[in-house]
């Protein structure tokens, strides 16, 4: 950062990805993504799944809806979408979705007093909480990440 340039703050997610539902409700979290957040298999990622819509002719990207998850991370980089989430959101093999990664908890740490926290988390989140909107932007206000930028 160059002297006297201005900073400013702004709450993002961790990643931000776009995926096609497989046919077991999985989304797949890319591997760069995990490479450059550390994510590992046994790992647990909370994140936001938003079932979006695309109109190529108005370049504008839809949220039809969407639902705060905690979910195990498989060896291959798969997390489930919990059912009642894609009850909610109707969503089916090969439907678009849009994911936040809001926080990672690492396996090695549950038993720490963090992972009893996020233990207790999961217990109270076994199924996606579906948000609207509002609820959706608290959430994101919430998070501990900040990216800065040059203005």
């Amino acid at each position: 950062m160059r002297r006297g340039e201005t900073v400013r703050e702004s709450k993002e997610p961790l990643a931000k990805f776009h995926a096609r539902l497989d046919p077991k409700g999985r989304v797949l979290i890319p591997k760069g993504d995990r490479e450059v957040l550390g994510i590992e298999g046994n790992d647990y990622v909370e994140a936001v799944i938003r079932k979006i819509e695309l109109n190529s002719e108005s370049k504008v990207v839809q949220i039809l809806g969407s639902a705060f998850i905690i979910a195990k991370v498989g060896v291959r980089g798969y997390i489930v979408v919990p059912t009642n989430a894609r009850v909610e959101l109707n969503l089916s093999h090969r439907d678009a979705v849009e994911v936040l990664i809001l926080a990672i908890h690492k396996f090695d740490k549950l038993i720490s007093p963090q992972g009893k926290e996020l233990m207790k988390r999961i217990q109270a989140f076994s199924q996606a909480k579906i948000m609207s909107p509002g609820e959706e932007y608290n959430l994101l206000k919430q998070l501990s990440y900040s990216y800065l930028f040059q203005v």
